[in-house]
């Protein structure tokens, strides 16, 4: 038999007494992470056209400023070429270049800014176009998509996120969620004494 993916009131067994040295960040977010994912069909659809503002939840019309999508709600960007061909929290495919108002995701791959040159801005976990490290805030690193090996596929996933984001655009990742990261030894307390 498999395990269960829904958690149990009841579980079996008793936590390890010693700490795991590869702790999870979070529970796992079902969305899309390859070009070929469908987001899940019951979600809103995507609405075009408008042109007004207080726009509603997946509509398009907002101008990536969030001053005219409704109060809650951030400006998606899609673009003509790159994508995204997937928009957070909506069902259908959106028009490339046309922006939604969404609810922001947490963890969701988010298109900010084209060039951080020039400026004192740092972007956040999973947030682009970042160039290098220093781009990003804290102890966050610059995860380089597209171009060649070892990342030849300009969606990659990035670690940690959701979403596939756009074409050739780098985001700002913990390097905790690389499954290839290693964390540091774990001490544990030695209770003999």
């Amino acid at each position: 038999t498999s395990p269960s993916t829904t958690p149990t009131i009841s579980p079996v067994g008793s936590p390890p007494d010693v700490p795991t040295t590869r702790p999870s960040r979070s529970p796992v977010i079902d969305c899309p992470v390859t070009e070929n994912d469908s987001p899940p069909t019951d979600l809103p659809p995507l609405v075009n056209g408008t042109t007004s503002d207080n726009i509603g939840l997946c509509t398009s019309g907002c101008n990536k400023k969030d001053e005219n999508c409704q109060r809650g709600l951030e400006c998606y960007e899609t673009f003509v070429n790159g994508g995204p061909t997937t928009v957070p929290g909506c069902s259908g495919t959106p028009v490339p270049g046309f922006d939604y108002c969404v609810e922001r995701p947490e963890n969701y791959l988010w298109y900010e800014i084209k060039d951080l040159s020039g400026t004192n801005r740092t972007l956040k976990r999973c947030e682009g176009n970042c160039d290098q490290d220093i781009n990003c805030e804290g102890d966050l690193k610059c995860f380089v998509r597209g171009g060649g090996p070892p990342n030849n596929g300009n969606l990659d996933p990035v670690p940690g996120c959701c979403g596939l984001g756009r074409k050739g655009t780098d985001y700002c990742y913990d390097p905790k969620d690389d499954p290839d990261y290693t964390f540091p030894p774990v001490s544990v307390p030695d209770e003999s004494v």
